[in-house]
C-alpha cells in the first residue's frame, strides 16, 4: 500500500465516523 492508499482509507473512515455521529446527536435531538 503506498501513502496516498492509507491516507485515502483513513479519511474515508474518518469521514463515516464524522457522519455516524452527526445522525447520532441528530437522532438525541
Amino acid at each position: 500500500m503506498n501513502f496516498f492508499q492509507v491516507y485515502h482509507s483513513c479519511s474515508l473512515a474518518s469521514l463515516q465516523e464524522i457522519k455516524k455521529h452527526g445522525q447520532s446527536r441528530v437522532e438525541r435531538g
